[in-house]
């Protein structure tokens, strides 16, 4: 038909952990593009852009990751890749990093990537314990790729979280104490961004809000494409895919290997532990021992669980969740707010833990 256009492709931004769960979704990814090529049937209806957020904070581990990047794409070339250092997060708005304890510069550019990995680090070390660290880790490691998602007017957020890291992540938010949280972490579905005043490189503020005020609000949908299969399937899956196992791109599995042996070997305490390892150590045994339908409950209670702060206004200035006041207040007890947490008064009960306790 005369003037008509093509329709438009859906954008989607798929995270990559370097786990067996991300590489395996990635190879379903590519796979299923390579069929619809083949197919000949038209142009294909979306295009997946793949993102991986460097944590290590440092040029070594940046360089590691960036030929371990070029590894994944010479194994799936129809996809896009790109790598994102997570001292670059710092100039996003998702996060109120006053309260977390970091300094931002008022312009964009003013320090150098080292120091913005500086700054950042000193507040993750600032923190009590490895279970803190982890957990403010990982919020932020969410804020980057739902942040990159929006900005770069992608659709949808494609997570390759297998069932057993579900239920995982429900035990560790109910034990940190961010139980209202679940829903919006667990299931598919729309996952907000708010905005807490100027960011970094943003010359005015918006609407006269300072930093911690929420002053802008998006939201974009999350999905998690492989909850319906366990890890153990993955890690099958990842040693059987064609033309090659995915294996070498898996360096986390030659890890585990090397822990699982020495675990042998030694008593293991759970004081050095985080309490995103003590449940994943839980629930991998519960799937090995034949008990898997403990970790499909999990998750399948999860998923009937309501978002019953989803129309609430004020946001937790770390997490970016709504917050549960009657919730974090049964949580936090009734003595109240003290004198020296005035500064953490807008975060849910597990962010005021993961700073303060």
């Amino acid at each position: 038909m005369r003037g008509s256009r093509a329709p438009q492709k859906t954008r989607y931004l798929c995270g990559l952990s370097f786990g067996p769960s991300s590489a395996v979704l990635l190879s379903m990814l590519h796979d299923n593009i390579e069929y619809l090529e083949q197919k000949g049937r038209g142009g294909i209806a979306y295009a997946v852009t793949v993102v991986h957020i460097d944590t290590t904070l440092n040029e070594a581990g940046r360089l590691a990751a960036t030929a371990l990047l070029e590894m994944y794409q010479a194994r799936f070339p129809r996809l896009s890749f790109e790598h994102y250092a997570l001292e670059d997060a710092l100039q996003l708005g998702g996060v109120n990093w006053a309260a977390l304890g970091v300094e931002l510069p008022h312009k964009e550019g003013e320090e150098l990537r080292q120091d913005r990995a500086r700054r950042l680090r000193a507040a993750l070390d600032a923190l009590h314990s490895v279970s803190a660290r982890m957990d403010i880790l990982r919020l932020m490691v969410r804020h980057a790729l739902v942040s990159r998602a929006v900005q770069s007017g992608c659709d949808a957020v494609l997570l390759g979280t297998n069932m057993t890291g579900l239920a995982e992540l429900a035990f560790s938010e109910v034990a940190k104490g961010r139980g209202a949280s679940v829903p919006w972490l667990t299931q598919d579905g729309m996952f907000p961004l708010p905005s807490f005043g100027s960011v970094v490189g943003q010359e005015e503020e918006i609407d006269g809000g300072q930093q911690g005020n929420i002053t802008g609000r998006t939201s974009i949908p999350v999905y998690h494409l492989l909850r319906d299969v366990f890890r153990g399937e993955v890690l099958t899956f990842s040693g059987l895919a064609i033309p090659t196992p995915l294996t070498p791109l898996i360096p986390s599995l030659a890890e585990n290997k090397q822990q699982q042996q020495m675990a042998k070997k030694t008593i293991v305490s759970h004081k050095n532990l985080s309490i995103e390892e003590v449940m994943a150590r839980f629930f991998n045994d519960a799937e090995t021992a034949g008990q898997a339908s403990v970790v499909s409950n999990v998750v399948r209670t999860t998923d009937r669980l309501a978002r019953l702060c989803e129309n609430m206004s004020q946001m937790c200035e770390i997490c970016g969740l709504p917050l549960d006041g009657e919730g974090d207040e049964r949580w936090r007890g009734e003595i109240g707010v003290q004198e020296d947490e005035e500064e953490t008064k807008g975060l849910c009960h597990g962010c005021h833990r993961s700073l303060t306790s």
